[in-house]
Order: structure tokens, then C-alpha cells, then sequence
């Protein structure tokens, strides 16, 4: 509800049949090993990526690691990491590719990465929110591709499918 409001459509938007009837999801469990990170060296306990998802929703011990760029866009040897503290009882909640998608790229997917100190093991349990595999991904009408907005910049497509190929695109399969 939160999402639809501020990309200023009906809280109830997103309720719609076909988007989130059956939504994919899934919760990993991470365990980063005590080695220490040397990120010049592309040393990392998980190198830079984003989410290919709609949201993530992030819990983690008290071990800090999680670093986020300041700005995707930028050239990616100019990319700035921030250190994403802990906080116990607290989420971080990462956006999706999709969500990019969705929203015309007003809302970014972000970059982030892990940076381990070495000191102990990390872990972090990611909960994956995820669309209906057959729902249809364009751009929303209030964020483009209608008169008196940017053009949509991606073309419509199939959430599993899309998935999908991304995971076969990075041998996740």
C-alpha cells in the first residue's frame, strides 16, 4: 500500500487479481565465512549486485557487512559504498529489479554488496516478495508512458518469465 500511494495510485493497486494473488516468494539463509573481504581485489563475501525481485526484506545478526551504493547510475568504477548499520529487532528492505520495471526506474533497484571484516561468521536471512509468476510488468501510468510523462523505458514482460531468465543468465538454475 505504502508503494502504490507513493507512485500516487490507489492503495489498493497492487491488490488487483493477477498481481499478488499467488506471489512467488522465497527466504534464504546466508552464512558468510570469517574471512576477511578486499573489495580492490574482488574479494567479497557477495559481490556487487541487485535484487531481481519486486522487494527483499533483509533481517541480520549484529555482524555489520551489508554495503549499498550511493548511486547505480554513476560510472561503476566511481561508485561510493555506505556501511548499512545494525540494528537488532530492525529489516532492510532492498528494491527489485521489478520494481524498477514497474515504477519507469523512479524508484531504483539498489546496488549492494557484503564486505566481511573476518572477525566471525555473518548471517543474514533474505525474504524474497515476489509478483504472481503470469502477472504483467509495465510501466505504471503514473510513472510514464502515458501524455505528460516520460516514455515507459522498458517493454512489458512476464514476471517468471523474466525471472526466469535472469536466474539462466547468471546460472542460478
Amino acid at each position: 500500500r505504502l508503494l502504490a500511494v507513493g507512485l500516487g495510485l490507489p492503495a489498493d493497486h497492487f491488490d488487483a487479481p493477477g498481481l499478488f494473488s499467488r506471489p512467488m516468494t522465497l527466504l534464504n539463509l546466508n552464512r558468510y565465512f570469517p574471512v576477511a573481504s578486499v573489495p580492490t581485489e574482488g574479494l567479497l563475501g557477495a559481490g556487487a549486485h541487485t535484487d531481481y525481485g519486486m522487494l527483499t526484506i533483509l533481517a541480520t545478526d549484529p555482524t555489520p557487512g551489508l554495503q549499498v551504493c550511493r548511486d547505480k547510475r554513476r560510472p561503476r568504477e566511481a561508485w561510493e559504498w555506505i556501511d548499512v548499520p545494525t540494528r537488532p529487532g530492525c529489516f532492510v528492505v532492498n528494491t527489485g529489479d521489478m520494481l524498477e520495471r514497474w515504477s519507469n526506474g523512479r524508484i531504483l533497484s539498489n546496488v549492494h554488496r557484503v564486505v566481511t571484516s573476518g572477525s566471525s561468521d555473518r548471517y543474514s536471512m533474505p525474504f524474497f516478495f515476489e509478483a504472481d509468476a503470469a502477472c504483467e510488468v509495465r510501466c505504471l501510468p503514473t510513472c510514464g508512458g502515458t501524455p505528460g510523462l516520460p516514455p515507459a523505458r522498458y517493454a512489458p514482460v512476464r514476471y517468471g518469465a523474466w525471472l526466469r531468465a535472469r536466474f539462466e543468465a547468471t546460472g542460478e538454475t
